[in-house]
């Protein structure tokens, strides 16, 4: 009886030990057939994370819900306060991210050309916002928030890639 058991549980570790075989020849198969396009790229990751962030930010300077949300959360005299560290630190992080992708160096710049341009629009269409006002104050603060995260991703910002120097 027992090396009729034992004979059983060979049997199953040889069909399962084919049966991952098999897995494995399809699994074979179809990544040959995957193109290089058709996986994500890390590149894509970061370029998708960065695109979020923007909306997201964008969204956040452009809608009343952040100014009803601090009323309500936060104590009148820290609003100011909370306000501008919130402004500080998301665009150190734009910048951080910013340097984080992959972009030859030669186009780095438009980056920071872009978060510029985005403190100021932001500030601009601000103005059209119920609840919200724009001032140059605002964009100042964003921009040391551009310069702490530049220096903070010195870096990445400063990396030479090997396909310029070619």
């Amino acid at each position: 009886m027992i090396l009729c058991h034992e004979h059983s549980i060979l049997k199953r570790r040889q069909k399962s030990t084919e049966l991952n075989s098999h897995r494995a020849k399809i699994d074979l198969v179809m990544n040959a057939n995957r193109s290089e396009s058709d996986s994500v790229t890390p590149s894509t990751w970061r370029w998708l994370l960065w695109s979020v962030f923007v909306v997201a930010w964008t969204a956040a300077l452009l809608t009343t819900e952040p100014v009803h949300v601090a009323r309500a959360v936060l104590a009148p005299p820290v609003i100011f306060s909370i306000a501008k560290l919130s402004h500080v630190s998301a665009y150190a992080l734009l910048a951080v991210l910013s340097g984080w992708l992959f972009v030859p160096a030669r186009w780095r710049w438009l980056l920071l050309v872009f978060m510029c341009f985005h403190a100021f629009g932001t500030e601009f269409f601000q103005q059209f916002v119920p609840e919200r006002s724009s001032s140059f104050r605002d964009v100042g603060i964003d921009h040391i928030g551009i310069a702490m995260g530049l220096a903070l991703s010195s870096r990445w910002w400063l990396q030479i890639d090997k396909s310029s120097q070619q």
